[in-house]
């Protein structure tokens, strides 16, 4: 079994992701802070390799959309490489084949520094990413507005719990 990971380098131009496992909202929080902090105004391209992802949930799917999202608005390709049969009926099931390209083509990595992301363990941290995904994708899509709109208001009322309890 693959372990879950998200491997990012980046040179001068372009930013490389590759994804390892099942990728899901305990794997997504230092992505979410570094898709956040990116200076995108140097970039012109991003590469996500997914040959070796083996599948993701909805909150990877919103944190991989922040990234495309704000590269789209600026005209910034994003291309997936690699992308499974199953991986791309959940990226076409939320409407995220507007944002990405897709790719079958080998590329080649210009940068030789990476940062490897890990599994996060701290619950408000997990709480505040799957918020900010899934309104994320709820941005991009009207139809996932029904799907995640209960995942976000419960997920809100649990962290307003667990700031309530922490508090104390």
């Amino acid at each position: 079994m693959i372990e879950p990971k998200i491997d990012i380098s980046q040179d001068e131009t372009t930013v490389y992701i590759k994804c390892f496992g099942r990728l899901n909202f305990q794997y997504t929080n230092d992505f979410r802070t570094y898709v956040k902090s990116l200076n995108i105004g140097k970039v012109h391209d991003i590469i996500i390799d997914m040959k070796n992802c083996i599948g993701m949930d909805s909150t990877f799917m919103g944190v991989l959309s922040m990234l495309g999202l704000k590269a789209y608005k600026v005209k910034i390709p994003t291309t997936m490489h690699f992308v499974s049969d199953s991986n791309m009926f959940l990226l076409k099931g939320l409407g995220l084949t507007k944002i990405f390209k897709f790719s079958d083509e080998e590329y080649s990595i210009k940068s030789e520094n990476s940062e490897t992301l890990g599994l996060e363990t701290d619950k408000m941290k997990n709480a505040e990413t799957v918020i900010d995904a899934h309104e994320t994708l709820m941005d991009i899509d009207s139809d996932n507005v029904q799907k995640f709109e209960g995942v976000v208001n419960y997920t809100k009322e649990d962290l307003k719990n667990m700031k309530e309890e922490e508090g104390r």
